[in-house]
Order: C-alpha cells, then structure tokens, then sequence
C-alpha cells in the first residue's frame, strides 16, 4: 500500500490480547484499526499467561485475522527495556499485521538501539 492508497484510521479499539473471544470478535465492532494489547493485557499478567497468550495470537494471525476484511491489526508489544519485546513480536508478525504499538519509549535511542539490536526487528518486510 502507497501513501496515495491508504485511508485514514477513524476508529481505534484496543482489545486485551489474553481475552481470545473478544479479539476474535474485535473484527464485527466496525473499527477501521483494532489494537491487540500484549504490554499488560490485565495485571498481574504472569510469563507463564504471557506465553500462552502469544501462542494464541500467533494462531490468529496465521489464520483468523487474514480472514477478516476491513479492520487493520495493530498490536502494542512490552517495552524493549523488558527484554521481552521480541518474543511479541515474533508472535504477532506477518502479512495481515498492519504495525505495531511500541510503549514507553522516551529517547529515539530506544528505537535505534533495538532496531541493531535483533534481525526480528527488520518488521517492516513483513508488512508488505
């Protein structure tokens, strides 16, 4: 998709990804962009619910959300100072993810020293 071809997000919904019905039905709401919480879907959140939740949303994405037309799919991963950003992100990548949501980054080094960081970070192929 070019600059000239995409449309205007005019409604965002955030749904927590540890509620696998509701992100199944995010889609039926009528959003232009949902976002699928994985940062702190709820709290506590502990890793062994984290990790479960990731499996879950790597089987929407390889199949459910290429289904489903209209709605883009966001998802906001946890913090990169978390060390757990990349295990998200390789949850949730692929074609029918639209972009992501990256939380409390408050210098651009942040996003460059994470960017180096990893070859999972090389995301934006995904999204052609």
């Amino acid at each position: 998709m070019s600059k000239d071809d995409a449309t205007p997000i005019r409604t965002l919904l955030f749904v927590a990804g540890s509620e696998q019905e509701e992100v199944q039905r995010a889609a039926g709401h009528g959003a232009d962009a949902i976002v699928i919480d994985l940062e702190e879907p709820r709290t506590p959140y502990p890793e062994h619910e984290r990790e479960a939740t990731r499996q879950r949303m790597r089987t929407f994405f390889d199949g459910a959300a290429g289904r489903r037309r209209g709605a883009r799919w966001f998802v906001r991963v946890q913090p990169p100072d978390t060390g757990q950003t990349l295990k998200d992100l390789r949850a949730v990548m692929g074609p029918h993810l639209s972009g992501i949501l990256l939380p409390k980054v408050y210098a651009r080094r942040t996003c460059t020293a994470s960017n180096r960081s990893s070859p999972a970070w090389r995301w934006r192929s995904a999204f052609r």
